[in-house]
């Protein structure tokens, strides 16, 4: 629930009219002034709205996958950086892209945003950047985690999914891994296909759920970082 809601902040808003959802997908520089203000209020609401389910349904969680981690994770994570950038600056998608009609790779853009620029006041600044990392480094992570390995590979397994423990996980389940995270991630398909798929092998090799949920907060965390201190506002 927590993942659905987040991913579905953008489109309510579009519905209703409070952000036109044309101002969140602009390629390069070609954003008109004032654009980007309305990706403030979808990136603050995701946080309090995906962090507020996470709280609200914490206990059920913790029922269902058992807290353990690994401190492998933190060395993990940061490895899972360099591969997810690693790859993605090979530019592996791009002939993928020439096959695709019309716009369309183009519309699989991310939004691209130089917080700095769109946000010059420091204190929306920091309210961007809080608002940012808090949905990429502790409601996706752990959103994320609980829809994929912690629901959907163990409900196609077995009917009563919630007493099954990580270590049962069928091999298939790392190939279906790999396909989420490439539909999921169309701009860095291959990077995605790599990551996925090994964090499956990790949490069904040491049967901790949650250490596949720190694996991708470190990871997230990291490429935030990276993604502000080197300006790679398209993995943004």
């Amino acid at each position: 629930m927590p993942l659905l809601a987040v991913m579905a902040v953008p489109m309510v808003l579009e519905r209703f009219g409070v952000v036109p959802m044309s101002k969140l997908e602009f390629v390069g520089n070609q954003r008109p002034p004032g654009s980007d203000w309305p990706w403030l209020g979808v990136v603050a609401t995701q946080a309090i709205l995906g962090l507020g389910l996470l709280l609200w349904f914490w206990r059920e969680y913790t029922r269902s996958v058992p807290w353990r981690i690994s401190w492998w994770t933190i060395p993990l994570g940061l490895i899972g950086l360099a591969v997810w950038v690693g790859i993605c600056e090979l530019g592996l998608e791009k002939p993928l892209f020439q096959w695709l009609p019309g716009n369309s790779a183009e519309s699989l853009a991310r939004t691209s945003i130089n917080p700095g620029e769109s946000f010059p006041d420091s204190s929306t600044y920091v309210l961007f950047l809080l608002a940012r990392f808090s949905v990429l480094v502790i409601v996706i992570p752990i959103a994320e985690e609980l829809l994929l390995r912690g629901f959907l590979l163990r409900t196609m397994q077995r009917d009563e999914w919630w007493s099954m423990p990580m270590r049962e996980l069928n091999w298939a389940s790392i190939g279906i891994s790999a396909v989420y995270g490439a539909l999921t991630h169309p701009n860095e398909i291959f990077a995605a296909i790599v990551w996925f798929a090994a964090v499956t092998w990790w949490v069904r090799w040491t049967n901790r759920f949650w250490d596949g949920v720190m694996i991708h907060a470190v990871t997230n965390a990291a490429l935030g970082v990276y993604v502000l201190s080197y300006q790679q506002w398209h993995l943004w």
